[in-house]
């Protein structure tokens, strides 16, 4: 399931329910606007499952799904109903994909049941590029900061929260939940701890003023050699002693 608020569109799928896209603005809202076919069948004609675990909603015409045989599809409603591009990622039963999300314009996060994240890219052929470690038990839950902050919200079944930094693959914050977690959600307006908050003010490009602050501070703080030349010359003697 995944809601867009700036498109006004939420999207679902599961066992034996194929992807279905709803537009909240639409004239009835209970028909959905896109409805996915499954994909073509196999070489030996037998038809795959139908299992979304993980939906996504690019853009108001552009639409991903994964699925729990490890496909991971684009659909493109101006186009097909079927998928205009399928791939394939690792067919290990512990990495089956639970959930989906979009990073940005070209990369996806996508959580495994192992509990690790890894970081697909488009442009290389959805080629895995990066993996988040720390989690144990099947990833159930994904959110990024609403604040521009390049932090991951994780949630899973080992009922622990974690927080990553996903350009470098940090785990920056681990938080204990007493129960198994199905959802994960950050507060724009919630101060982070100081280590996660000023990690995360280094590494974002979107706060450059921040990065240079920080940089700052450091020369802010050292004591100077000499707070003033007339200390170690005084007016109208060189450095002879001559005058």
């Amino acid at each position: 399931f995944h809601i867009h608020r700036k498109f006004g569109m939420f999207s679902m799928g599961g066992k034996d329910n194929a992807l279905c896209v709803y537009d909240v603005s639409a004239q009835e809202v209970s028909v959905p606007v896109f409805r996915a076919k499954n994909t073509r069948d196999h070489v030996l004609d037998v038809p795959y499952p139908v299992y979304v675990t993980g939906t996504c909603i690019i853009n108001p015409f552009v639409f991903c799904t994964t699925t729990a045989y490890h496909q991971v599809c684009f659909y493109d409603r101006r186009s097909s109903e079927r998928p205009v591009q399928e791939y394939e990622i690792n067919r290990e039963i512990d990495r089956r994909p639970t959930t989906l999300m979009q990073w940005n314009c070209n990369k996806f996060l996508i959580g495994e049941a192992s509990g690790d994240i890894h970081l697909y890219d488009t442009r290389r052929g959805f080629a895995s590029r990066a993996k988040l470690r720390g989690g144990v038990g099947s990833v159930r839950s994904m959110a990024k900061h609403p604040a521009g902050h390049q932090l991951l919200g994780v949630a899973g079944l080992d009922r622990k929260a974690r927080i990553y930094h996903v350009p470098t693959g940090r785990l920056l914050l681990t938080i204990y939940a007493k129960q198994k977690v199905s959802s994960i959600l950050f507060d724009s307006q919630l101060p982070l701890a100081d280590n996660t908050g000023a990690f995360s003010g280094i590494a974002n490009t979107k706060q450059p003023s921040k990065s240079a602050a920080l940089g700052d501070e450091i020369w802010d703080s050292m004591d100077p050699v000499v707070d003033d030349i007339t200390e170690v010359f005084p007016l109208g003697q060189n450095d002879n002693g001559n005058n």
